[in-house]
């Protein structure tokens, strides 16, 4: 069951505002996604594209999107009988657009030969049409490509297309350079007021769905009946998980992934869960890590009281002209520091946070890269922050320049109000990691890795909050 609300047509409307300036006259058209199929005649649970419900709060599979510089178009779906018999009836297109704040609907049958003569059109006039470089293929399936459609397609002035993993070869001129890919990227990175709402909304049926799983942790309690527990919370809430939820206990809390839920809690160790509702397609990103027993042992008590204190320092770091970056920093000094006090570091936690130990290669590596090769690199392997919003790892702004594909620059990008992340630093114990020969010699001098491998029975600690940056700072959104 899909959630739509005024809030969520209005942040769609204001967003095809926004991407209007960018597009000048050109248009663009997003193809919405279709049913996936997860067996012979059986189908996984619907999702729409993202960049499709950024733009138009329409859950509907095999409905399209055009955006023209003064009007926008829906093409959705009719039922027939066999449908209307088997799955129930569709909203007509006409209707669906109209309470969804759209100028038109139209049948999606006729999306084809509409699109054909609208391309004709824009190419004689010397305008483009955007698409997504990845809804190529299903385009060239939409649009027959023989006689003019053929030679509208491979006509260079029409498509601005997204080339998400390689450089497009110079002699390539199909393709052009201003991608609209960057422009919703740039444009999701910054929410709005309403997209905040949403966000909001499922932050509050997430954390109440955290207190049903708290109340039900005692020793004995399977991993799948706490992950049961959280989705039937937002089932009733009209929400659903914003992804596959990590239910772990003991050492499965130091799988960062885990997933197979085929645990059970037991005294004396520690429980996590890693979890996010979505709602009208905006997610939340919750995590929480318990003591089974309700009482931590010393160790588990000095540690978690650690990464308390992570996340404290790394929202200190949220405020408008940082970077995600020192936001990391911040959040690993403590986590370092409480290790050394442990004697599991044999260096300074300053050391162990900054210094670049000797690279495994030869090959030159961005700053970025870089960053992987420090000791504290071994009990935190993951950043502790990302953007949230249609995706729970949302599209980030990246530096004027750069490669959008280096998810890393995006770290060294200025934090600016209306941007929403996560706040989640964490320690583990991983055997994948502590019994890895070349870390043994690559961090001989720095780590005492019998010490640490002690601890691998306590798995991993990871909490983590959602927050949106203002003008001051931040302001919570999962507390």
């Amino acid at each position: 069951m899909v959630f739509d609300s005024d809030l969520s047509i209005k942040a769609a409307a204001k967003n095809r505002e926004r991407l209007r300036p960018l597009l000048g006259n050109d248009s663009c058209v997003i193809l919405g996604n279709s049913k996936a199929v997860r067996s012979h005649d059986t189908y996984y649970p619907f999702r729409q594209h993202s960049h499709f419900l950024f733009l138009a709060p329409c859950h509907v599979p095999d409905s399209y999107l055009m955006i023209t510089p003064k009007s926008t178009f829906l093409f959705a779906p009719v039922a027939d009988e066999y449908h209307r018999t088997w799955l129930g009836d569709i909203e007509e297109p006409k209707d669906l657009a109209k309470r969804l704040g759209i100028d038109e609907g139209i049948p999606a049958s006729e999306f084809s030969q509409y699109l054909s003569s609208f391309m004709r059109k824009e190419q004689a006039e010397g305008r483009k049409v955007h698409v997504l470089l990845d809804q190529v293929n299903r385009f060239s399936s939409i649009i027959p490509l023989r006689g003019k459609n053929a030679r509208v397609l491979s006509h260079p002035s029409p498509y601005t297309l997204l080339r998400p993993k390689k450089t497009i070869p110079p002699k390539d001129n199909r393709f052009k350079t201003d991608l609209l890919s960057i422009m919703l990227r740039e444009l999701r990175s910054i929410k709005t007021s309403e997209e905040i709402s949403l966000i909001k909304e499922a932050a509050r049926v997430g954390r109440e769905a955290f207190t049903e799983v708290e109340s039900a942790i005692r020793p004995g309690v399977l991993e799948r009946d706490l992950a049961a527990i959280f989705a039937y919370h937002l089932a009733k809430n009209n929400a659903q998980p914003a992804f596959e939820t990590i239910s772990a206990a003991g050492k499965n809390s130091a799988i960062l992934h885990y997933t197979d839920l085929t645990g059970t809690l037991r005294e004396g160790e520690l429980f996590m869960m890693d979890a996010g509702a979505e709602l009208a397609g905006y997610a939340c990103d919750i995590t929480r890590t318990w003591a089974v027993s309700g009482r931590y042992t010393r160790e588990q008590e000095i540690l978690i009281e650690s990464v308390k204190m992570a996340q404290e320092e790394a929202a200190r770091c949220m405020h408008p002209g940082s970077t995600l970056e020192k936001v990391n920093d911040a959040a690993a000094m403590p986590i370092a520091e409480t290790l050394c006090d442990m004697r599991i570091l044999k260096v300074s936690a300053k050391t162990a946070v900054e210094e670049v130990v000797t690279l495994p290669t030869d090959k030159p590596l961005t700053e970025t890269q870089k960053r992987g090769y420090r000791v504290i690199k071994l009990f935190l392997p993951h950043g502790v922050s990302h953007d949230l919003g249609l995706d729970v790892h949302d599209q980030s702004p990246v530096p004027a320049g750069t490669n959008p594909d280096d998810r890393g620059r995006s770290m060294l990008h200025p934090l600016e109000t209306g941007r929403v992340l996560t706040i989640e630093p964490g320690v583990y114990f991983i055997a994948a990691i502590l019994d890895n020969e070349k870390n043994h010699q690559r961090f001989a001098d720095m780590v005492d890795f019998g010490r640490a491998r002690e601890l691998l029975s306590l798995g991993g600690i990871l909490i983590e909050d959602n927050a949106v940056g203002t003008e001051n700072g931040m302001e919570w959104l999962t507390r």
